[in-house]
């Protein structure tokens, strides 16, 4: 026998210390990007289907589009219809993996009466308010200007 022990050397400690925090470090900002990417996507997708709502209620006559959000389902919400005083569900549309429909911040996911708005042929809302959606921290709001049914986004938390 030679007289060496086995075991490591603190440089080696250091050393595997070290590459474990970079790859930690890698791992939560390719975590956090996809995040970012989850949440803008559902931000646009709604935006889009609110704006989208309001040009074929402009073109609709005597039927109005909106959406409809159930607080239950936190990661889909419906396209709506409005005909003759009746609102259908026309088509469920997922969100992006990894965002979804946020209460934060308040009692509901929106601050619609009845989690639902849909345009008049005027291309006013029914009633103002914002839906909230969010993706690990980050979250955006989506509000429906009264009177012009405008469309604006925030984002919090980035």
């Amino acid at each position: 026998m030679n007289g060496c022990r086995g075991g490591f050397t603190i440089l080696e400690l250091a050393v595997t210390l070290g590459i474990v925090a970079v790859l930690g470090i890698i791992g939560l900002k390719i975590s956090s990007t996809a995040s970012e990417v989850s949440l803008r996507s559902a931000e646009r997708m709604l935006t889009d289907e609110l704006r989208q709502a309001r040009e074929w209620s402009l073109c609709g006559g005597d039927t109005c589009f909106g959406l409809s959000f159930d607080p239950s389902c936190e990661d889909k919400f419906w396209r709506i219809k409005k005909s003759n005083g009746s609102i259908v569900q026309v088509k469920a549309i997922a969100l992006p993996a990894g965002a979804g429909l946020s209460s934060r911040n308040s009692a509901s996911m929106t601050t619609f009466g009845g989690d639902r708005v849909y345009f008049t042929s005027g291309g006013t809302p029914s009633m103002a308010g914002s839906i909230v959606v969010s993706a690990g921290r980050k979250v955006a709001r989506i509000t429906v200007i009264p009177d012009t049914g405008r469309v604006e986004s925030r984002r919090e938390g980035w």
